[in-house]
């Protein structure tokens, strides 16, 4: 071998193993009982701007772009820049018209977006196309790598450099998956940036002359308007076609139009961000076998408000504690009056924690020694936790992809179920910290607690007495380590509505915010139902200790 080719070998296995490395030097940390299979494949959004960016660079120029390019000069000459302008243009259609719809979505591969649109039948498909299409692709970059190095190394030099790459490449991938591929393809992007830098430099100073004598303008009697538009919509429209829903878009379903069915849609094409966070009473199935399920795993009949919940909590399961492993207690975002309420009446001294079970994280309590799965959890906690995550969500510090500030409007539905009244009472504490950080909470319940509470809290605020706060505190059995919770709770109003069906049939809703024992209508006196049974039970019970 020559000094040249040894050269050329020794770069070629430095840069493998470099690429190597880079790849899987974080992402083994995964393996070790944090790594999901959606994670494995996805990297769920948690690489980051720069490395994706980088990523992309890569995957464009690192290949078919650059030797298309080559091919178009000795034709075309400086108009085939146009081959990468044109989809730099459809980058940036991407990223100002299609991008914000996606991330409304919370998609995270084009399946998914498929799927938005075409149902579980064209998740399924597309899938099916997308992986037999890579696998072709793939195989295509082999062959021409082969052919590269053929043509620089001699023929043993080259076939033992083909297979280092072939095995370097799928091992670093299989070990680390997506995360790996964006990390080897950042080290690529960097070597080669630097390595067209380096011969521009080069072809300036060697070959000034036909540099200078070169025709720098777009268009030449090559490469004319009708040939600019036919390789926009062959490679330009390709990296922007995925927006093709407007606010313009009819749906027509048997003859009529269904168009209204896409409300939700509509109002993520029109760039406006999620202004109302909604807990579903069915939140349990969001988390049924111990992990939150992505939105379409869920059965299309499956409500709106259950599936995105669920991938809400998918995505904050994911990359919302920072690596952390404990989901419960996380002291950025309880307070130690909820933790301590949250103690005492749900977990017992229990912490959660998320453990890896067949490739994916699942939660699990370890408690007096025990290490329970999700299925052995009472209840109560499996009902709580769900709930609790919810909070997570829009109380603590901000996180990635989930910006709880956006959120005017919190709705919990039934968030008594399959709880204690204890328990209830230290949700009661959870939902006043989000009053008072100025959002607007609706709760639906079929329980007295609350509306206990708020009857106290009526009575409690038409009073002039000092230290208010302090004596609605006591509801809770707290004193002076809660002094200072519910400062300025007064100014905030509560109001209470009860649903009644009349005898048409129509349902109508009733202010019962008095919640006055001795008013003249039933659905106040009696709080809209609730207290019925408990009024006629003492009543009976009067009797008969009277007699």
């Amino acid at each position: 071998m020559s000094s040249h080719e040894i050269l050329t070998l020794t770069l070629l296995v430095g840069y493998f193993a470099l690429i190597t490395l880079w790849g899987i030097r974080r992402t083994s940390q995964h393996a070790l009982g944090r790594l999901t299979s959606r994670l494995y494949l996805t990297a769920e959004g948690g690489v980051g701007p720069l490395l994706c960016s980088l990523s992309l660079v890569s995957t464009i120029i690192g290949g078919s772009a650059t030797l298309g390019i080559d091919t178009l000069v000795a034709k075309n000459g400086a108009a085939a820049f146009w081959w990468l302008g044109v989809g730099a243009i459809g980058l940036w259609l991407h990223a100002f018209w299609v991008v914000p719809r996606i991330r409304q979505m919370r998609a995270v591969t084009l399946p998914e977006v498929v799927q938005t649109y075409a149902g579980p039948l064209g998740l399924k498909w597309s899938a099916i196309i997308i992986a037999l299409s890579w696998v072709a692709i793939t195989a295509a970059q082999f062959v021409a790598l082969h052919k590269v190095l053929v043509s620089i190394l001699p023929e043993t030099v080259s076939q033992f450099c083909y297979w280092l790459a072939v095995i370097t490449i799928l091992w670093h991938v299989a070990q680390g998956g997506q995360r790996s591929v964006i990390r080897t393809d950042a080290v690529q992007a960097v070597f080669l940036l630097l390595g067209f830098t380096a011969a521009t430099f080069w072809v300036v100073q060697s070959s000034s002359a036909q540099v200078s004598t070169m025709d720098w303008v777009p268009f030449n009697e090559h490469f004319g308007a009708l040939d600019w538009l036919q390789l926009f919509f062959l490679v330009g429209i390709t990296y922007a076609v995925a927006g093709v829903w407007t606010k313009d878009t009819k749906i027509n379903f048997d003859g009529s139009d269904a168009s209204f069915a896409t409300s939700l849609m509509k109002k993520n094409v029109e760039g406006k961000e999620e202004k109302l966070f909604y807990i579903p009473a069915q939140r349990i199935f969001s988390i049924s076998d111990g992990r939150p399920k992505a939105f379409s795993e869920f059965d299309p009949t499956t409500p709106y408000v259950l599936r995105q919940f669920s991938d809400i909590l998918r995505v904050f399961m994911s990359i919302g504690l920072g690596g952390n492993t404990t989901l419960y207690p996380i002291k950025t975002r309880l307070k130690s009056l909820q933790k301590k309420s949250f103690d005492n009446s749900i977990f017992h001294g229990g912490k959660v924690v998320m453990e890896n079970e067949n490739g994916q994280r699942k939660m699990r309590m370890q408690v007096a020694g025990m290490d329970m799965p999700f299925m052995a959890w009472s209840a109560g906690q499996k009902e709580f936790m769900p709930l609790l995550m919810g909070f997570y969500c829009v109380s603590g510090p901000p996180m990635h992809l989930l910006n709880k500030d956006q959120y005017d409007y919190i709705v919990i539905e039934e968030p008594e179920m399959g709880l204690h009244p204890q328990a209830i009472m230290a949700v009661l504490l959870e939902i006043l910290e989000l009053v008072q950080m100025g959002k607007k909470v609706i709760v639906s319940t079929h329980s007295t607690v609350p509306l206990e509470f708020v009857w106290a809290f009526n009575i409690l605020k038409e009073s002039k007495r000092k230290n208010k706060e302090e004596d609605l505190l006591k509801l809770f059995d707290e004193k002076a380590k809660g002094r200072g919770m519910l400062d300025g709770i007064f100014e905030k109003t509560i109001k209470t509505y009860a649903f009644e069906r009349k005898e048409n049939g129509k349902v109508v809703s009733i202010d019962i915010s008095s919640l006055n024992a001795m008013d003249e209508q039933r659905v106040v006196s009696e709080w809209g139902g609730l207290s019925s049974f408990a009024s006629r039970a003492t009543d009976l019970v009067s009797n008969y200790c009277n007699e």
